[in-house]
């Protein structure tokens, strides 16, 4: 017997298997259909006998070209060449190579990373002294980085308004974890961005007031074993500006 239902109303029912292609009627509505190929009920009389055979041929080629393409396709994926697993490995270590080397030189050494302490104090660049600065010290280096900045300022106009100079001597700790570096700031070195020489802008420098900005920066090692600038330590320093 074979399952089926109405495709007008839906109706179940069961019809035996010779009655496939014959000619039924829903007893619930009285519409007339057949099962069909693969034994769905479609609406309306049969076909003539002699049409039968070409549906099922019909059915029978469409199958068949789908699995002469479910089969080409599978003979193509047989054919994709997978490069050698020696070769991917030895591609890999490269390029794991490449990215421990990137990683060790890329890292900047303490007289680096106060090089560019320095232009952010010469700039107050809030930004990129919290970057450097050691996780959980960010706002006690943004504050000191503002108390620096004034004195940094009041140093330029006593010298003429010329950028000072800057020379940084680094002290590392016994272990290395840890280092200092003294920042001096001076007419030494000096630069001008403004329409008058350094020598010119000498004429302008005060005779009162400080020549030099000395501060003492401490520095230690992040996770990623990158100096990074202690805030805490540097802003509780008494030697920093006054």
């Amino acid at each position: 017997m074979i399952e089926m239902s109405c495709p007008r109303c839906g109706a179940g029912g069961r019809v035996p298997r010779e009655r496939v292609n014959s000619r039924l009627v829903c007893r619930k509505c009285l519409q007339v259909f057949h099962l069909g190929p693969g034994n769905k009920a479609i609406v309306g009389e049969p076909p003539p006998q002699k049409d039968v055979p070409k549906e099922r041929e019909k059915v029978a080629r469409e199958h068949t070209g789908l699995t002469l393409e479910l089969g080409d396709f599978g003979e193509k994926l047989g054919k994709i060449k997978l490069p050698d697993p020696k070769i991917l490995g030895a591609v890999a270590g490269v390029a794991l190579a490449i990215a421990f080397f990137y990683w060790l030189f890329s890292k900047q050494t303490v007289e680096q990373r106060a090089e560019t302490l320095a232009q952010a104090i010469r700039t107050m660049d809030m930004e990129v002294t919290s970057a450097i600065a050691l996780p959980g010290t960010e706002i006690e280096a943004m504050k000191w980085l503002g108390d620096v900045h004034k004195e940094y300022t009041d140093l330029k106009l006593n010298l003429g308004n010329i950028d000072p100079g800057v020379k940084i001597q680094a002290q590392p700790s016994s272990d290395g974890s840890t280092s200092q570096t003294l920042m001096v700031f001076s007419r030494e070195g000096a630069t001008s961005t403004g329409p008058m020489s350094v020598e010119q802008a000498a004429s302008l420098e005060t005779k009162e007031g400080k020549k030099s900005l000395e501060l003492v920066v401490f520095w230690a090692k992040d996770t990623w074993q990158a100096w990074r600038l202690d805030g805490k330590r540097t802003a509780e320093n008494p030697n920093g500006p006054q």
